[in-house]
Formats: C-alpha cells, sequence, structure tokens
C-alpha cells in the first residue's frame, strides 16, 4: 500500500468535512464512547486521528483531560485556531499513530473516529494496535469508528457525484477482495481545471478486527452498529468497537 494520506486529506477535504460537519452529531459520539466506558473527569483521554478538532471541542466543553494527535499539521492548525476563538488551550501533537510520541500507560481511553484506522498494511495496522495498547494504561478502553465492510461490499458503489459551493467531486470505488482494501480515485473539478487523489483503505471484517485486536492485548467488549446502539449486522454503515486493553 501507498502511504497515501498526506495527498489525500488536504485542504480540499478538510474542506467537504467542515461543510458536513454536525456539532449535535459530534456530542451525540462523544456521549456514547463516555457512557459505555465510564470514564471520568480524572481520566486522560487520547483522540487519535483528531483532525480538525471536532470532538477534542465536546471532550473539552465537559472538561474533560483531552490530547489531540494528528499527522496533518494543517488540520492540527485549525484545531488550534478554534479552541482559540473559543478561549480554549487544547493538547495537540503531530505525530505517526504507528509510533506514538507519548509515555506508556498514561491514557485511560484512546478515541480513533470516522474511519482513522486501515491507512496502512495490516502489519503497519498491527503496530498501531501494539502503540496504542502501550499508551493506554491496564484496563483502559480502546474505541474505533469503522467502515462496516461488510455493508460496504454488499451495496458496493462503484461511482459518486457530490457537489460542493467550490467544486464538483467524484469518487471512484474498486475493492480488492484478495487483499480487502478499497481503493478509491478523488476526483475535484473546478471550472477548467481537474485534480485527483488516491486513498488505498484496507477494510476489515469484525471477524479480522477482533483476531488482530486480540493479537496485540485487547479484549473486544461490545460491537454496535451505530450511535444508537444498534447491535451490528449487514445494513450497519458503522462497525463501533469498544475494547478493553487487557495486556
Amino acid at each position: 500500500m501507498e502511504d497515501w494520506p498526506g495527498s489525500y486529506f488536504d485542504q480540499d477535504y478538510l474542506r467537504t468535512l467542515l461543510i458536513k460537519d454536525d456539532p449535535q452529531r459530534n456530542i451525540q459520539q462523544v456521549n456514547f464512547v463516555l457512557t459505555e466506558t465510564g470514564v471520568t473527569r480524572d481520566s486522560l483521554i487520547l483522540d487519535l486521528g483528531c483532525g480538525y478538532g471536532r470532538h477534542l471541542e465536546v471532550f473539552s466543553q465537559h472538561s474533560y483531560r483531552v490530547v489531540g494527535l494528528d499527522f496533518n499539521r494543517n488540520y492540527l492548525l485549525k484545531a488550534r485556531e478554534k479552541s482559540n476563538s473559543k478561549g480554549r488551550n487544547m493538547d495537540l501533537i503531530q505525530g505517526d499513530m504507528r509510533k506514538l510520541p507519548l509515555q506508556d500507560n498514561i491514557f485511560d481511553l484512546v478515541t480513533l473516529f470516522f474511519t482513522s484506522f486501515g491507512y496502512f498494511t495490516e502489519e503497519d495496522d498491527a503496530k498501531t494496535l501494539l502503540e496504542i495498547n502501550r499508551v493506554l494504561r491496564n484496563g483502559g478502553y480502546l474505541f474505533l469508528d469503522l467502515e462496516n465492510r461488510d455493508h460496504i461490499i454488499r451495496y458496493f458503489k462503484t461511482d459518486e457525484i457530490r457537489e460542493y459551493p467550490a467544486f464538483t467531486l467524484l469518487e471512484r470505488h474498486r475493492f480488492d477482495i484478495h487483499t480487502g482494501i478499497q481503493h478509491t480515485r478523488r476526483i475535484y473539478f473546478r471550472k477548467e481545471e481537474k485534480k485527483e487523489v488516491k486513498r488505498e483503505l484496507r477494510l476489515y471484517s469484525f471477524a479480522e478486527m477482533k483476531r488482530i485486536l486480540e493479537e496485540t492485548g485487547f479484549l473486544v467488549e461490545k460491537v454496535f452498529g451505530d450511535y444508537n446502539r444498534t447491535a451490528l449486522n449487514l445494513e450497519s454503515t458503522r462497525m463501533l468497537i469498544l475494547a478493553k486493553n487487557v495486556n
């Protein structure tokens, strides 16, 4: 797999996220995690792949101790800009999730919202989980919000078109059944201009995720198909996993 995230998560991608941002949805998602894990305001939380800080903002509003980490400097600058505008001082770190620049055994909860996993080879994805296990306290929780591979395959779309104020976006998808990788070409059209970026996302089934989590020191405690706590099934668009560090 190529190291595609650097080019894919650019300013245009950020613009699409900001347009679709829904503060009430962000609150619902954070409250879901807080309720299911039972972490307290004395707990330390790591929002891994925090992007422009939409969930960090909610954690901070509730006075939780939270650190945000992302590889993308521009997204972190946006998160800093938002936090400063509201008089908050967020702890933000630029880094690679495969080699976290953090101490051992300090977090009570690590969150990866909105498909922030599966960017690399399975070996590197396992390294990410091992790193998360390392920085979590024994008994700490990992929360994963992933796309449901079974739903994607069942209702596979090769082409999707979306209209935005500044551009038209065409996404072309191809799924490799041998590798489990969904290849996406994301093409932006602006008047005479066209720009293309690529994504190679490893989509895991629940059985595969359960296996790789167990191999990296986690025990899966719960899995849901959405933030309303619906059981995971073939109609679920998401796969929400709560796993505990038992290593």
